[in-house]
């Protein structure tokens, strides 16, 4: 098993063993996974949107931006324990190292360099703290697309009755 994961574990007491069992499959596999339909048949879920909503119920992102997430802490473990660059780790991946430096970007706002001043702690705490921030996010999506209730005889914009 990863090293991350009693680090996430314990940060996220709250999660199911099922999204226990996929972040740490993340981490074995420093964050590629398989398809959201892939993982959801292999957990016992209909499609993908019930992944989507299991996930998003225990506070996590969609299954594509956290196995970013758990790609970028497991690089920055890599750089952090080993000295291992993140060129290197690309390479070594089969992975272009410009494409790696635009997903931390993208997953994280920072620029590598950035990353890598704050350490693996920072960047730990960034990820639990976009959690909160996906918790916030659904939370005002739920009550803000509330379904308007019709009204029996409302005409439409031609003034024709609707039926």
């Amino acid at each position: 098993m990863h090293q991350l994961a009693p680090l996430i574990h314990t940060a996220l007491p709250h999660l199911s063993f099922e999204v226990r069992a996929v972040i740490d499959a993340m981490l074995l596999t420093r964050g590629s996974v398989g398809t959201a339909q892939w993982v959801a048949s292999h957990l016992g879920l209909s499609n993908r949107f019930r992944l989507a909503r299991r996930l998003s119920s225990e506070g996590l992102p969609p299954l594509h931006r956290l196995s970013g997430w758990i790609t970028v802490l497991s690089w920055m473990w890599e750089w952090e324990r080993n000295g291992v660059a993140l060129c290197r780790t690309a390479l070594r991946a089969g992975k272009d190292p410009a494409a790696c430096r635009r997903l931390v970007r993208r997953i994280t706002g920072l620029s590598w360099r950035n990353v890598q001043s704050g350490g693996i702690e920072r960047t730990l705490t960034q990820f639990l703290c976009a959690g909160q921030e996906w918790i916030g996010l659904r939370d005002a999506m739920s009550q803000t697309w509330t379904v308007p209730s019709r009204r029996p005889h409302a005409r439409s914009r031609h003034g024709r009755q609707r039926r």
